[in-house]
Parts: structure tokens; sequence; C-alpha cells
């Protein structure tokens, strides 16, 4: 299929930011197998997703797998807000303590969550602290129900999101490229309102779209003093080969 521009080329794969919304498992209660497969689903399907920007392509193995190391938990907090605002949408009556991760719909308030392969502590304790970090799920899924963004859009809030966060966490000749990829990506942006919308001034939309991505952000730099001091007092028991990949996600 033809792309003309790079932000287009990531678009084609838009297909690994949705979901089936007629296959969804409704789960009452979630343990080691189900974050295990989460974490699995969310990885692969970031890089899936990524493999359609040819800039990726170009760089060394070693950095686009460091790259990858950063950003498929940050990809997974905007597709699960992306899809649990798509399900509520789409489905009358919905609970809105429900969310969708991966194909699973999920009620923070009555699925019972199986800590003890994680963590020493109490359940109740542990389940607290693995929420932290979703402290503003609900006002991302609520500002994206009322935005409506198109395919084009919610491609590239996904890899502004993904890049800029790389970008601060990799520093150096690393956010070089980073930064060079957003450069790339909003200029493909500019043209989609441009021309393909006829929009030329399109500064609030943008600034709208942006706003939920700093909301994202900001979930993440409140929550790392709360996860530093999980990790003083050793809360999760979890050990991973490479714990660089894990910054930030909430596992670790």
């Amino acid at each position: 299929m033809h792309a003309e521009n790079q932000l287009k080329k990531l678009n084609l794969g838009f297909r690994y930011l949705n979901f089936d919304k007629d296959k969804m498992k409704s789960f009452d209660g979630i343990g080691k197998k189900e974050f295990l497969d989460i974490i699995e689903f969310n990885f692969l399907t970031a890089t899936k997703w990524i493999t359609h920007f040819d800039e990726f392509h170009k760089l060394e193995k070693d950095v686009q797998t460091t790259l990858l190391q950063m950003i498929w938990h940050v990809w997974r907090k905007l597709h699960k807000c992306f899809t649990s605002a798509i399900y509520r949408k789409t489905h009358e009556g919905v609970n809105p303590m429900q969310k969708v991760m991966r194909n699973m719909i999920i009620d923070s308030k009555k699925g019972a969550i199986d800590t003890s392969w994680m963590s020493d502590y109490p359940k109740d304790h542990v389940t607290k602290y693995m929420l932290q970090q979703n402290m503003y799920d609900y006002d991302v899924i609520e500002a994206l129900i009322k935005l409506d963004p198109t395919d084009i859009e919610l491609t590239y809030m996904f890899a502004q999101l993904c890049f800029e966060y790389a970008g601060k966490r990799l520093q150096g000749e690393n956010q070089q490229i980073t930064d060079h990829f957003q450069h790339i990506l909003s200029n493909d942006l500019h043209d989609y309102y441009v021309i393909d919308q006829k929009r030329e001034r399109y500064f609030y939309r943008l600034s709208e779209l942006m706003k939920v991505n700093n909301v994202i952000y900001r979930s993440i730099w409140e929550s790392r003093p709360h996860h530093e001091l999980g990790r003083v007092f050793n809360v999760l028991k979890i050990e991973f080969s490479h714990p660089e990949m894990f910054e930030d996600s909430g596992f670790y």
C-alpha cells in the first residue's frame, strides 16, 4: 500500500493500534499469566507498529533495540487509554471504571489482582502501588472521547509521545535521532492539516491533542518518586534480565 510521507507510512500500522471490539473478554481477575501476556503483547505490537517508519530502519540494530526498550510501555499507556475510549464510545452503559488492556476488559474496582508472585507485601498495598502510574488514565480517556482524533492524528500522538519520552531518557546523539524523527513527522502532520484537511489554522487542534500526551508524561514523572521509594523497600520482587526496559513501566 502506497503512502506519500513518513507519517502516513507509520499510519499503515494503525491496525496495530486498533482492537477487535467484538472479541473482548471480561476478566474478573488478573495474575502472572495475564500480566506477562499484556507485556508481551504491547512490546511485540509496538515493534510491529514502528517498523512501518522508514527512518527507524536506518538506525543501527543496537539503537533500534534500545529505542524499542524505551518506548514500548509508553506506547502501552496511550494504547490502553485509546482502546478504552473506543470501547466506551461503542458500548452503551459501560462502567467508567472499566479499561481495555490487550483484549481484556478489566474493572479496577471489581477485578481481583493476584500479586503473590510479584511481592511479599499485602495485596492492597501492592495494588495501590501498581496503580499509581495510572492516576490520570480516566482524564486521558475522557479527553480522547471528546477530541475524537483521526487515525493520522492518533498515529502522530503515539509517535510524538514515544519519541519525546525516549529522547529525554537517552539524551546525547540518540536524543538528536528522536528529535529528527519528531521534526519529520511534524512536517508531515502540517501537510496533512493544510493539504488533506484544508485546515490552515490548526494550532488549537494540535495543542488539544498534545495536552493529552502531556498528561501521560505527567503521570510518568509524578509517579517516579513513588516507584523509587518502592524499590528502596523492595515492594516488587520481580527480577529482569534487562531492567532498563522496565523503568517507568510500573513493573520495576
